[in-house]
């Protein structure tokens, strides 16, 4: 019996574990290089700024 509880639990572990690092990289996949992500539906539309996001800049005399 304890066996059993034990293997649940590492079970439920390992698959908490699998679906966190999906969700890490559907996230990343979807942010496109950026730190911020606006989700937004035609009933709550996006307000403020419609500045659309692009790379990041360098500073001047960087490196390219």
């Amino acid at each position: 019996m304890y066996t059993l509880i034990v293997f649940v639990l590492v079970l439920l572990t390992e698959i908490s574990g699998i679906l966190r690092a999906g969700v890490d990289g559907v996230v990343a996949d979807a942010t496109a290089g950026c730190s911020l992500r606006l989700d937004y539906t035609r009933r709550s539309p996006a307000t403020g700024s419609s500045r659309s996001c692009g790379p990041a800049r360098r500073p001047p005399g960087s490196p390219p």
